[in-house]
């Protein structure tokens, strides 16, 4: 018996589902596995992983093995229709209350055509509130399993600590953070970080530093990360303002599924500066 199951969200393929092949190790079925455009194989689980869009291909390449169950998840929302907006109930799970303002740009975020898109509203209007809504709905809807927090500027880490504590239903995490017992605040070498982000982390807000992104290592541990980063929200973009450095370059090595760069400088001295922010 050979069974497929939809995974919502994915383990480790991009995409809003991929589907798990699990059967009683046969090499002819392992070949015919093989022999789809992409796979991953999850050892400790026993599952191939494949594309939602390399179902078909699998059904024909496995019918003559063995019979085969397929389980698919119930429909989350219809992308061709307006139910990806916000509904009365989710609102009224939020620890705030959003202008209107603040639900229309939700609801672009939610929308399937604008995974990737900038948040530009001026200083003082919540933007912060916006990726926070976004972020716990994408996930109470299956879609994500943690958000990544890229702060621009060393100091929001603790404000976004802040944010996140009052006016969110979920747990966060600033990466390395030591607190003492007098208070003071202090984090862990780069190093330690990349080692803590590789494993696996129960909250689900995980905040980092733009200048963590420098190191090559902690790049490394992000995409062998034990945690699936569904959405990368990055806090003060225009800080990232040229390609060449460090920071900049990797950051565009950073892959999710929902990307949001949110700015209320987005121009700062010349057009070139909106480069990184744009990519």
């Amino acid at each position: 018996m050979i069974q497929i199951q939809e995974l919502r969200p994915p383990l480790k393929i991009s995409g809003i589902s991929s589907f798990g092949i699990s059967f009683d190790y046969d090499p002819e079925i392992v070949d015919a596995v093989k022999t789809l455009p992409t796979y991953y194989y999850h050892k400790n689980e026993r599952i191939w992983e494949i594309p939602a869009d390399n179902l078909a291909r699998a059904l024909d390449a496995l019918t003559f093995f063995s019979d085969i169950t397929l389980k698919l998840q119930p429909e989350i929302q219809n992308p061709n229709s307006d139910d990806f907006r916000i509904t009365e109930s989710e609102l009224r799970q939020f620890h705030f209350t959003p202008f209107q303002h603040q639900i229309d740009a939700i609801n672009y975020g939610l929308d399937p055509a604008h995974t990737k898109w900038l948040l530009l509203d001026s200083m003082g209007v919540g933007k912060s509130l916006e990726i926070i809504g976004l972020a716990e709905t994408l996930k109470r809807r299956g879609q994500i399993d943690h958000c990544l927090v890229i702060c621009g500027v060393d100091s929001l880490r603790q404000n976004w600590k802040r944010e996140i504590q009052k006016f969110s239903t979920e747990s966060c995490i600033v990466l390395g953070e030591k607190i003492s017992r007098t208070g003071r605040v202090s984090y862990e070498t780069i190093p330690v970080r990349a080692r803590i982000l590789k494993e696996p982390i129960s909250e689900f807000f995980v905040i980092v530093n733009a200048a963590t992104l420098r190191s090559d290592e902690f790049i490394e541990a992000f995409k062998k990360s034990k945690n699936k980063f569904g959405m990368i929200a990055v806090d003060e973009a225009h800080r990232f303002a040229t390609k060449t450095s460090q920071q900049g370059t990797n950051l565009l090595k950073l892959k999710s599924e929902f990307k949001i760069a949110a700015t209320g400088t987005l121009l700062i001295n010349s057009p070139i500066s909106c480069y990184m922010p744009l990519a």
